[in-house]
């Protein structure tokens, strides 16, 4: 996701370290295997959610399957109309830990994957947030 605190990255993070983790992941997503810099709608398919490419191809969202090439038409999107994403990825440290830049610990991430990995620790950022709030709106009433 984006970058909110450049002082927490290494200078060479952008000349040396995402470029070598993109190539090392074929400059797709390391879980749903979305390649970067395309259009996708996202939406559900017979339960399964999935992306299309522009070509109509189906993938699995979870891991990056190839759903199928019997399926003509596009994906449902519920309650909404068909919307189209462009990728970006974006690296991602599998232990949360922005300064444990060893490759091992290091993926190319779609925003869905990337937002999907960092669920829970979005929810308790977000929890303390609210918290901090609160004790604040208290100091003022």
């Amino acid at each position: 996701m984006p970058v909110k605190d450049w002082s927490k990255y290494p200078p060479n993070w952008k000349t040396e370290i995402r470029p070598a983790v993109l190539e090392r992941d074929s400059h797709c997503c390391k879980f749903c295997k979305v390649p970067n810099k395309i259009w996708v709608c996202r939406g559900k398919w017979n339960g399964v959610e999935v992306w299309q490419n522009d070509d109509g191809q189906m993938y699995n969202a979870t891991n990056g399957e190839y759903v199928g090439d019997t399926y003509v038409g596009e994906v449902w999107v519920e309650g909404k109309r068909k919307t189209l994403t462009k990728i970006v990825l974006t690296i991602m440290h599998l232990d949360h830990d922005t300064t444990n830049n060893d490759y091992s610990n290091l993926a190319a991430g779609c925003q869905r994957c990337h937002l999907t990995h960092d669920k829970d620790l979005h929810q308790k950022n977000a929890k303390e947030t609210r918290t901090k709030k609160k004790k604040l709106q208290t100091l003022f009433q």
